[in-house]
């Protein structure tokens, strides 16, 4: 299923349902996300461990040429001739992508993964959580061991700064929405990987596994707000953040 396909499916999905965390507000009048060139280096990434057949197909980087010129302008449409349709990256964050990907490659744990049988790569998954059709696109997917593993590019993949990441970006909303999705459509438990691979120099790669105690605290948190969700739905009420008291800060 193509990107495009994939989006226009009329369900509900973990990145748009990040949203209602912050308020149910928030979430009905979201916009369509501006994408940013991160995201971009996060795409190509994808694409390389995920789809390597379609990476020179999707993927192109922008010549590194001074536009100003005759010959560099020359260049400049030659290039976005031949590369209309696909996602265009700046000439210098080919070298992030590539030392990404070997970063991934030489990780002993990506290795083993990469040579069993039993996984599957980019499975899209449709099915109802607390009654709403829900639409998730899981890199990878192991059905026979129930493990669920997705890639995320950041800055530094080290225990104290991934684990902010996760929280900061929502990422326990998308393993919480994917765990139970799966759950849903194969009738089994599944257990959530993040692969973890840097875009500093020098880039590291590491596996970090999800606690089942922490993954039970992250899916109980999502089931509460899909059903916050279908209530919002039946009285058409979307309220935003309601304000308290401030206290615990510890700013000194």
């Amino acid at each position: 299923m193509s990107e495009s396909e994939y989006r226009s499916l009329p369900a509900l999905n973990a990145s748009r349902f990040k949203a209602f965390f912050r308020s149910p507000y928030h979430f009905r009048n979201q916009k369509e996300v501006e994408t940013t060139e991160a995201m971009r280096i996060g795409t190509a990434i994808h694409t390389a461990m995920l789809q390597p057949e379609d990476y020179l197909k999707t993927i192109a980087y922008f010549p590194d040429v001074d536009g100003r010129t005759k010959e560099g302008k020359a260049i400049k449409q030659a290039f976005e001739e031949g590369a209309i349709g696909k996602t265009i990256l700046k000439a210098d964050s080919e070298a992030v992508v590539l030392r990404a990907i070997k970063a991934i490659n030489q990780n002993s744990d990506w290795q083993r993964m990469a040579a069993q049988v039993s996984i599957r790569k980019e499975l899209v998954l449709l099915g109802k959580l607390a009654g709403i059709d829900c639409k998730a696109r899981l890199d990878i997917i192991d059905v026979e061991n129930g493990i669920i593993r997705d890639i995320k590019s950041c800055d530094d993949v080290s225990g104290t700064k991934f684990k902010y990441t996760v929280k900061d970006r929502m990422y326990w909303v998308q393993a919480a929405f994917y765990c139970l999705l799966a759950e849903e459509c194969y009738g089994k438990p599944f257990s959530f990987e993040f692969i973890a691979v840097e875009t500093s120099e020098p880039s590291t790669c590491a596996f970090w596994q999800v606690s089942p105690e922490e993954l039970v605290k992250w899916k109980n948190a999502v089931l509460l707000r899909l059903f916050d969700y279908v209530d919002c739905n039946h009285s058409d009420f979307w309220e935003g953040p309601q304000g308290g008291i401030l206290e615990d800060l510890n700013i000194v």
